[in-house]
């Protein structure tokens, strides 16, 4: 166990606690995946835990849900109080906590049979659910009665779809049965959308979302009107998106709508606008012969923007198209690939205002194949416009 996570057991159970490290984090141990997420469950009360933690900087907004949080040496840390969750009331909170001293009733509220195996500092497992079972076996089992317990909190419906996504769990069957309860999906449209964009930007990052988005798309059109149109692209195209915005660039592709719901799923306008970027230039390159790419760049060089941009619009069209475009990225496409510089035009005595306009006209001379990307020819091409 991380050391940083032993000293914060040993130092709750030295004020009298009986702490655990429980949820994903030994979830991700158990299946040797490395995580910077830490859930620890005590008997100790809030306020008893934040007097025990009080040489650390706390965070206590949801110290009336009975957790306290830290961040040490990178490593985000929530320490919740055990409890009994009574009746829900708005699809999301309990109307009332309860706190206890057992770990097992504790263990009993909480959502899946995986997240609710707990260890203490010396590293002995507690396990009240078979959580290690359905672990041993890749399955998601909720714990309790699966309809009511989506019904109680509806963002576990997106919890459970995150997981499959990420992890490649199989659901087992009582579970699958509640998650896709006819009464429950209805519900769904009661969460902000905001709510779960969250669970929405894990589901789409995750290695198995494609067979998410087809086997659970009556849940996932819900949260965005783009999942309720037909997907064209195959499953090994998302599997080589490497990344969230590679996958969101595909979604783009395949219909543009999705644009104005990404503020929903924490997009922020740059970024909105880097895809856009990314999607026009693979339209573009699809639709240009290739004898016409490196001027078509050069035209529109507000869309392509450097090098970097470059390789990424590449790496998405060759996803989308199997095509291979990748000679065009050593190609003299952008004024920092010319073997001249503004320093060296002022010294051969241009005038300031006009560096830009004639590193323009170079580098278009170079596309045009009218010059080579060699500097004394360039500097000789240039005296003659002295």
């Amino acid at each position: 166990m991380d050391k940083d996570i032993v000293n914060i057991l040993n130092i709750l159970d030295s004020y009298g606690g009986n702490s655990y490290l429980i949820g994903g984090a030994v979830r991700d141990f158990l299946k040797n995946i490395r995580t910077n997420d830490y859930d620890i469950a005590t008997s100790l009360t809030p306020d008893e835990v934040i007097c025990a933690l009080s040489q650390f900087n706390l965070y206590k907004k949801y110290k009336n849900y009975g957790n306290i949080s830290l961040k040490i040496n990178g490593k985000n840390i929530e320490i919740t109080t055990f409890r009994i969750d009574s009746e829900y009331d708005d699809y999301r909170h309990p109307k009332k906590l309860t706190y206890t001293k057992s770990l097992k009733e504790d263990v009993l509220r909480r959502d899946f049979t995986i997240n609710a195996i707990a260890m203490n500092k010396e590293g002995n497992i507690f396990d009240y659910v078979n959580g290690i079972k359905d672990l041993s076996n890749n399955l998601l089992r909720i714990i309790g009665e699966p309809k009511k317990r989506f019904a109680e909190d509806l963002i576990r419906v997106y919890r459970t779809l995150r997981f499959i996504s990420k992890y490649n769990f199989y659901l087992e069957s009582k579970t699958e049965s509640g998650l896709l309860d006819q009464e429950i999906i209805e519900k769904l449209n009661l969460l902000e959308k905001g709510i779960i964009c969250k669970e929405i930007v894990g589901i789409i990052d995750g290695n198995y979302f494609y067979d998410v988005l087809t086997k659970y798309k009556i849940i996932l059109k819900n949260a965005l009107k783009i999942f309720e149109m037909p997907i064209s692209f195959e499953k090994n195209i998302f599997l080589k998106a490497k990344n969230l915005d590679f996958k969101l660039s595909l979604l783009y592709f395949e219909n543009e709508a999705i644009l104005e719901e990404l503020n929903l799923i924490s997009m922020d306008l740059k970024k909105i606008n880097l895809l856009r970027k990314w999607i026009l230039g693979v339209k573009l390159l699809k639709n240009t012969v290739k004898e016409d790419e490196k001027r078509i760049i050069f035209e529109n060089y507000n869309i392509f923007g450097d090098k970097i941009i470059l390789n990424n619009i590449i790496e998405l069209y060759e996803i989308i198209f199997n095509d291979d475009k990748k000679y065009l990225i050593n190609e003299c496409l952008f004024i920092s690939d010319l073997k001249i510089k503004g320093n060296d035009l002022l010294d051969l005595g241009f005038n300031y205002k006009m560096i830009k306009s004639l590193l323009r006209e170079i580098l278009l001379m170079i596309i045009l194949n009218k010059l080579t990307n060699d500097k004394d020819e360039i500097i000789n091409y240039l005296k003659m416009k002295l």
